[in-house]
């Protein structure tokens, strides 16, 4: 596992493997199948509500290093194309 950086404040119980020990680990500092394991079987709100506290996390780190990402099409992700709300 790579050096945590315990950015999102949503911590999960996670069993390290090294040690067989329990610890406190940030969802992004999850392992990837592990990141899947605790969304597995949520429902929309839960998953939502781990969505946007996501969100204000990168929005704080944003703001307080000045951060703004270049637009790459070649890394950008479209998820989905607009909803509802988006055409009216």
């Amino acid at each position: 596992m790579r050096k945590p950086r315990k950015l999102s404040g949503v911590f999960f119980r996670w069993r390290n493997p090294e040690t067989n020990a329990f610890e406190n680990v940030a969802f992004e500092d999850l392992p990837p199948d592990d990141r899947e394991e605790r969304m597995a079987g949520r429902d929309d709100i839960w998953l939502r509500a781990l969505a946007h506290h996501l969100a204000n996390a990168l929005v704080t780190i944003g703001d307080q290093f000045d951060i703004v990402r270049e637009d790459d099409e070649t890394t950008s992700v479209i998820v989905s194309g607009p909803t509802e709300t988006d055409q009216t």
